[in-house]
């Protein structure tokens, strides 16, 4: 094989490398576009739609209920707040806060992203 027929096929091969990659932002993105894949969760939305300022004070809004989680993610650690969010009675047997099992790992992470922003 000559060294011209060798460059010819690594730059093929480049291009298919390019082209695949190519095609599969191109995917990406269309599903982005139509749904399949949905964007990171809001915290703030999430918070809103869980209703945990009818109980919890946040920024100065909400109820008083529950503790003030102004500054929560200072005061405790991101797996503490998870599991305080999934199952309330681990940390306190006489918790009066409902389970928040049916949340994803996404929408909790969001949520707790949410509650450390300023």
């Amino acid at each position: 094989m000559t060294h011209e027929s060798q460059v010819m096929i690594e730059l093929i091969h480049k291009y298919k490398v390019l082209i695949f990659s190519f095609l599969i932002g191109l995917s990406l993105l269309a599903m982005v576009a139509i749904g399949v894949v949905s964007k990171a969760p809001d915290g703030s939305v999430i918070f809103r739609r869980e209703g945990c300022s009818g109980c919890h004070s946040f920024r100065g809004r909400g109820g008083g209920a529950g503790p003030e989680l102004t500054g929560v993610t200072a005061r405790r650690t991101g797996r503490w707040i998870r599991e305080e969010i999934r199952n309330p009675k681990s940390h306190n047997p006489n918790s009066r806060m409902p389970e928040f099992s049916h949340l994803t790992e996404g929408e909790i992470k969001a949520l707790i992203k949410y509650l450390g922003e300023r």
